[in-house]
């Protein structure tokens, strides 16, 4: 046996959409990133080998160690998630005793939350400086992409308007698919559109 646990936690839908709804009440920025090549940074606690890949075979037979996870591995999301949970709490994140896929910081008055889906991650926070701190971070950690402001994510489509202070999911994409027995679990929507909308509350 070359592995013991599988198992890796995903952010939960519902940890999205009620922190995608309390960003929108408090007028938080959210942005998008994702981590390239996100399993390849992770090592192994196992010792694993594999054949020489087509290519690269020397003929001798010989089979190659590996040292750091690849994609495909069973254990891989594992590796990764160690990975990066230890990374973000050395960062000075807490993790979310509810949701093992949420990261909330507060640093200096201000608030940080990351969502994070394996590579994918949401970015939340209260400036654009703050945004723009986070994102140095994590660039400096690992090799990212800059996705700007999050208008998708997890097949969720969100339009924001700000002047309006309305946030709109829709899931629409989803409902088009032709194969509709494999949509994920969490693939329900409020209206028969597939939109979610979450408006600010205005206090008089």
């Amino acid at each position: 046996m070359d592995y013991f646990e599988i198992t890796s936690p995903v952010a939960k839908f519902d940890s999205l959409r009620t922190i995608l709804a309390v960003a929108n009440q408090f007028n938080l920025e959210i942005h998008g990133m994702d981590v390239n090549g996100a399993y390849l940074n992770a090592k192994l606690e196992e010792e694993i080998y594999m054949y020489q890949p087509p290519g690269f075979d020397d003929g001798s037979g010989r089979v190659l160690r590996l040292n750091l996870n690849l994609y495909g591995l069973k254990q891989g999301g594992r590796c990764w998630n160690e990975k990066f949970t230890k990374e973000l709490l050395n960062l000075g994140y807490h993790q979310s005793a509810a949701d093992k896929c949420i990261f909330i910081r507060i640093s200096n008055n201000h608030i940080n939350i990351l969502v994070v889906y394996v590579d994918d991650l949401g970015i939340i926070a209260d400036t654009e400086q703050e945004i723009a701190k986070m994102k140095a971070e994590l660039t400096d950690l690992f090799q990212m992409t800059d996705l700007g402001p999050l208008t998708k994510i997890l097949g969720l489509k969100i339009d924001c308007n700000c002047e309006n202070g309305t946030l709109k999911l829709s899931q629409g994409p989803y409902m088009l698919r032709p194969d509709p027995g494999r949509m994920p679990e969490w693939g329900r929507s409020s209206d028969q559109d597939g939109v979610i909308k979450y408006r600010k509350r205005v206090t008089e």
